[in-house]
């Protein structure tokens, strides 16, 4: 009898525990860990000029005013390359511009080998970016492939259309005035020369310095560019490099020894409305100036100079102060030197 009682006591309770169970009540029951959903996979870009292949990978996906490292994978023929020449002073010059040319940033990404350079690239603002990856490979002509970039952000604002600036502006940080002049009512296409005249409220500016290898870097990119045609990246004449040929030259012309005044010589293929960022370097500051000008087609000639007047030279859009007589290869970066008139 006891036996009995006791029994049914065990199965009372084992029935009392299988109901709290099935109405889910009493201890937890053992849960299988959560799995962790995958991060989400940023979207690599990519660009091609010629043979070669520039693909950008994000470490995540870009947002406005959050720093993201940028890697990039650069192969030509689908080969990854490893030879990158140092173009005063990097091995790459990769210049980021937002769509309506707003925002400038001037980078050098860093190589990692096997064809991968790293940057870390902080945004300032959301929306369209063009990349314009400007190098070259040794022993192969200067290259640029612009790649696009979309980065995230909830400020994202509508392009404004540029304006044409005046040829005069201050960078306010320095108290630089900055005058951009040129032969002629405008700009055509060809080789252009620019001279930009640094000037404060002591004058002329006597303190220039070099900044990355050169008095000066000028870039300038087309409205609206979806190639990288509409890219020129150009370095200022320099003293010391092929003025043996230059017989005659009006050196105060040129700009050459002038404190405070730079030279470039810009090759821009095609009409349209640019704008153009010139960086230098006062006793250790950096000046950055910008200008939007419209460039218009080239007209004919309509007659030879004399003789005597003309000199035919052989220059680099990339180096001006490289110039020969005779056709040939930039001995710096290697591009197909340019016929021009001095």
């Amino acid at each position: 009898m006891k036996n009995r009682i006791f029994i049914s006591a065990i199965t009372l309770s084992i029935a009392s525990v299988a109901a709290v169970w099935a109405h889910g009540g009493g201890m937890e029951r053992p849960s299988r860990p959560a799995s962790t959903p995958a991060a989400p996979t940023a979207t690599a870009s990519e660009g091609r000029t010629g043979s070669y292949r520039l693909t950008a990978t994000p470490s995540r996906e870009p947002r406005a005013n959050a720093s993201v490292r940028l890697s990039l994978a650069l192969t030509r023929g689908g080969n990854p390359v490893t030879n990158l020449a140092v173009v005063h002073t990097k091995p790459m010059h990769l210049i980021a511009v937002s769509r309506d040319l707003g925002h400038f940033l001037h980078l050098h990404p860093e190589p990692r080998g096997s064809g991968r350079l790293d940057i870390d690239v902080n945004f300032p603002e959301a929306g369209h970016w063009s990349l314009f990856a400007d190098f070259t490979e040794s022993g192969m002509p200067n290259a640029v492939v612009r790649v696009p970039v979309h980065v995230e952000g909830e400020e994202e604002r509508h392009p404004h259309e540029l304006e044409v600036t005046p040829g005069i502006t201050i960078d306010q940080p320095t108290g630089t005035i900055v005058k951009l002049s040129y032969d002629g009512s405008a700009l055509q296409t060809g080789e252009n020369a620019l001279t930009f005249t640094l000037t404060d409220e002591n004058g002329p500016a006597t303190d220039m310095q070099e900044v990355l290898g050169a008095m000066g870097h000028l870039v300038v990119i087309r409205e609206g560019a979806t190639s990288s045609d509409a890219y020129a990246h150009a370095h200022p004449l320099e003293h010391s490099h092929g003025m043996d040929d230059m017989e005659g030259m009006d050196e105060d012309k040129a700009g050459i020894d002038t404190p405070g005044v730079v030279v470039f010589h810009v090759e821009i293929p095609k009409t349209g409305r640019y704008k153009a960022w010139a960086e230098f370097n006062r006793g250790g500051r950096k000046v950055l100036v910008s200008y939007v000008f419209d460039v218009k087609a080239a007209l004919p000639t309509t007659g030879a100079a004399p003789a005597h007047e003309v000199m035919q030279m052989y220059t680099c859009p990339m180096h001006p102060e490289v110039r020969q007589a005779r056709a040939g290869s930039c001995p710096k970066c290697g591009m197909t030197l340019k016929q021009r008139r001095m």
